[in-house]
C-alpha cells in the first residue's frame, strides 16, 4: 500500500473510531439538563422531560425520544421522536440556529429556529411545516372541547417568541374532518367536512381568524373574527361571524326533529344564512340573523 493510501486509510479509521466513541460515550446525563435549561431560558413557564437522547450522524445533531413539553406544568406536546440539527453556517455568523423535526400526534412538524439574542430573555424565530397531524390523537384538545374531533392537519406556521410574549401566523388545511355532536343537534350525530381551510394570526392575548372555510356533504361555512384568550383556555371569549349554508339533505334530516322552517329564511342567498358565535370555548353560543 502506497503512503498516500495509508494516510487515507488511517484517516478513515480515526474518523470511524471518533464516531464510535461519540456514540458509546455520549454524555447523555450532561446534555439532557443543558437542553432543558436552555428551553427554560426562552420562557420560564416551559419545561421539558426527555426519555433518552443520542447523537445522530445524518444530518449531524441530536435525536431525543419520549419527549414531553409542559407549559405552566400542563402537558402540551408529546413526541416519540425529535431531532435537532445545528445550522453550522449560522453559528459561524454568530446566530444560534437549528433545524428540527418533531414526530407528534401521528404526524410531523419540521422547520428551522433561530435565536436573535443571547440575553436572558431570548428571542426565537420559528418557521415550520405541519404534516399529517391527527386531531383525534391530541388529548389536550379533547380536554378543551367536549366533543371529539377527527381529521388530518397540514399547513405552515411562523412565529416569534420572547419570554411570555409571542406572535404567530399560520395557514392550515384539515382533511376529512368531523365533529361528534353528542346530542347537541337532535337527530344529527356528527358534522362531516371534506376540508376545512383557514388562516390565523395572533399573540398571547388574542387569536384572529383571518378566514375559515369549511366544505362538506351536510353544510358549507365561512367564519372570521377573533378569540380573546383567557386562562383556563375554556374561558376564552368567542367573537366570530360568518355564513352557514346547509345542503338540502341536511335540512331534510333536521325537519324530522326540528321546526327548521320557522328560523330558516326561504332564500339564504349565495353564501347562506348569517351566523354569529359568541360565549366561550367551553360554552359557545350561536345565533342566526
Amino acid at each position: 500500500m502506497s503512503g498516500k493510501k495509508k494516510v487515507i486509510a488511517y484517516a478513515i479509521y480515526v474518523v470511524f473510531l471518533t464516531v464510535l466513541f461519540l456514540v458509546i460515550l455520549f454524555p447523555e446525563d450532561t446534555v439532557r439538563p443543558f437542553i432543558v435549561r436552555n428551553i427554560q431560558r426562552v420562557d420560564p413557564d416551559i419545561s421539558m422531560e426527555i426519555g433518552s437522547l443520542r447523537p445522530s450522524l445524518m444530518p449531524p445533531g441530536i435525536t431525543m425520544q419520549d419527549v414531553t413539553v409542559y407549559y405552566q406544568n400542563q402537558s402540551m406536546v408529546e413526541s416519540d421522536n425529535t431531532r435537532f440539527s445545528p445550522a453550522v453556517f449560522a453559528f459561524f455568523r454568530g446566530i444560534p440556529a437549528f433545524g428540527f423535526k418533531v414526530e407528534m400526534f401521528d404526524g410531523t412538524v419540521s422547520g428551522k429556529c433561530r435565536m436573535t439574542s443571547n440575553t436572558p430573555s431570548v428571542e426565537s424565530v420559528v418557521n415550520a411545516k405541519i404534516s399529517g397531524i391527527n386531531l383525534a390523537a391530541i388529548e389536550e384538545l379533547k380536554d378543551l372541547l367536549d366533543y371529539p374531533l377527527t381529521g388530518r392537519v397540514k399547513g405552515s406556521f411562523s412565529g416569534t417568541l420572547k419570554g411570555p410574549a409571542y406572535t404567530f401566523a399560520s395557514e392550515f388545511d384539515i382533511e376529512k374532518a368531523s365533529a361528534t355532536l353528542a346530542g347537541r343537534i337532535p337527530g344529527i350525530d356528527s358534522l362531516r367536512f371534506e376540508s376545512i381551510t383557514g388562516a390565523l394570526t395572533g399573540d398571547e392575548r388574542k387569536v384572529t381568524v383571518e378566514r375559515l372555510a369549511a366544505n362538506g356533504p351536510q353544510v358549507d361555512a365561512e367564519l372570521t373574527g377573533d378569540i380573546r384568550l383567557r386562562r383556563p383556555y375554556e374561558a376564552s371569549v368567542l367573537n366570530l361571524k360568518g355564513f352557514i349554508k346547509p345542503h338540502s339533505g341536511f335540512i331534510s334530516e333536521l325537519r324530522k326533529v326540528l321546526p327548521v322552517d320557522l328560523f330558516l329564511r326561504k332564500d339564504p342567498g349565495e353564501k347562506g344564512f348569517p351566523v354569529r358565535i359568541n360565549g366561550t370555548i367551553g360554552e359557545p353560543g350561536f345565533s342566526m340573523k
